[in-house]
């Protein structure tokens, strides 16, 4: 009892003087891509429930529900960056990222609240249907890694970006995978995953720009190498770097950092450092303007 009491103790103590990080609203975000919300669209919600399909695994057979993230794209975002690619095609290569990603978050919160998170979710439903885990049955959401490439997959989407360039995209990768013999494996049903990327292959390509060990601070100089599109983590969560009003901010959905902000943009130097609570962080790159 001494002990419980004890360790019950120490975490009110550290709630209560913890620092809280530096966050603003994700819709203060610098964004060029203007959007209205219509009352037309209002079918998409976070509430929605997937369709079912009936799958095959190692013999035995499952109802497993697959996301539809590819017809919020279609009826809501695409219109949207169709009026703004002459915009967009202006920017360097990490600007482009950076605005698409801000772009996605925004208006994934803006519909699916605050929290989008669907276990086996991305923007164009490359992953397989999915038998469990968190808001496997909604309709909508991304992942982790979903929301990570999501810029990525737009940028490759509209050729903003030649593609072989984009190995955070499914097209990227695709290319990458070609030209290296790196296997795409992660697959329900089968060992391919449609060149969907997870936090195991991001954690493997691109450059990695900076490591550190549980626990271990940025310095200055790990400070001034991080960019906008940058992404963040390890094998099992990942999140991106965005840019706004010349201060990096950090987005993730999910994870170890902004859904203890209320789901805000979280300062990266402090969002970094909070994540290498954790365990260890790597910071890698794709692109280079």
């Amino acid at each position: 009892m001494k002990k419980l009491f004890t360790l019950f103790t120490v975490i009110v103590l550290n709630s209560i003087f913890a620092q809280p990080l530096i966050s603003i609203p994700a819709k203060e975000l610098n964004c060029v891509i203007k959007y209205e919300i219509y009352d037309k669209h209002l079918e998409f919600n976070a509430d929605t429930i997937a369709d079912s399909v009936k799958m095959n695994l190692n013999g035995e057979e499952f109802y497993g529900f697959k996301s539809n993230n590819f017809e919020f794209f279609e009826k809501v975002m695409k219109p949207i960056i169709l009026n703004h690619l002459d915009e967009l095609e202006r920017l360097p290569n990490s600007e482009i990222i950076n605005q698409l990603t801000i772009f996605v978050y925004q208006i994934y919160q803006d519909y699916f609240g605050k929290s989008f998170y669907r276990w086996g979710g991305d923007i164009f439903d490359l992953d397989d249907p999915q038998i469990e885990s968190i808001r496997y049955k909604n309709k909508y959401g991304l992942d982790c890694s979903g929301f990570t490439v999501s810029g990525y997959e737009l940028a490759a989407y509209f050729n903003l970006i030649p593609k072989e360039k984009l190995i955070f995209s499914s097209h990227g990768f695709r290319l990458f995978c070609e030209r290296t013999g790196f296997e795409d494996t992660g697959g329900l049903i089968q060992k391919s995953n449609n060149y969907r990327l997870d936090t195991k292959e991001l954690n493997q390509i691109g450059k990695e720009v900076i490591r550190l060990e549980k626990n271990e601070k940025l310095s200055e100089k790990h400070i001034n190498l991080l960019q906008a599109g940058d992404i963040v983590g390890r094998d099992g969560h990942y999140g991106i770097l965005v840019q706004h009003d010349n201060q990096l901010y950090y987005l993730e959905s999910g994870g170890y950092v902004v859904p203890f902000s209320d789901y805000n943009a979280v300062e990266a130097k402090s969002a970094i450092e909070k994540f290498a609570e954790s365990g260890y962080i790597s910071v890698r790159r794709c692109l280079t303007d």
